[in-house]
């Protein structure tokens, strides 16, 4: 059974009989963006506290729309009696575009507790300003990215210079260094 929380309202359902049945809330630790440019893909960093309130927690997934994926921690000690804390990061591929709902998802005991943690537009670029013609290469400023590794994980690595190479400026250097 999948039960949807309404936004600001996710403590307590009362059951048939008056009786409550225990609901997660959650809650993320700053607001989400109100829009991302995606751009070649992009990734989205995502914390915040989830108080099981009874609920016997056995999962946490993340929902951006279409795209879906388990969280990377949930149940950490955040100090307090009934909240965790919960992280992920939420990859989202080129291509992908609209106006997007953030949900979190908690799993257990047979049932899914569907909670609401705001909207995102996602763009399928960053915007171009549009007030000046665009300069000539050669007089644009030189851009310099400083990248400060160590034994990167050649995937993340050729990912970042691709992105990187991907952007729009023309003018850039990029120095990596790895101690």
């Amino acid at each position: 059974m999948t039960a949807r929380i309404p936004k600001q309202d996710n403590e307590t359902d009362p059951a048939p009989g008056g009786v409550p049945v225990p609901v997660p809330r959650a809650r993320l630790a700053s607001p989400p963006p109100e829009r991302i440019a995606v751009g070649a893909g992009t990734a989205l960093v995502l914390e915040g506290t989830l108080e099981s309130n009874g609920f016997g927690l056995e999962g946490v997934r993340i929902r951006l729309g279409e795209i879906e994926r388990e969280v990377d921690a949930f149940g950490v000690d955040s100090g307090r009696t009934d909240a965790g804390l919960w992280w992920t990061v939420l990859p989202i591929p080129a291509g992908t575009a609209g106006s997007r709902l953030l949900e979190l998802i908690a799993r257990g005991g047979g049932e899914e507790v569907i909670m609401p943690l705001g909207e995102i537009e996602l763009l399928p670029e960053a915007p171009v300003e549009t007030s000046e013609p665009r300069k000539s290469a050669a007089n644009e400023p030189l851009i310099a990215i400083c990248m400060a590794t160590h034994e990167p994980a050649e995937d993340r690595l050729r990912r970042q210079l691709d992105s990187i190479r991907a952007q729009g400026r023309r003018r850039w250097i990029c120095l990596i260094s790895d101690d």
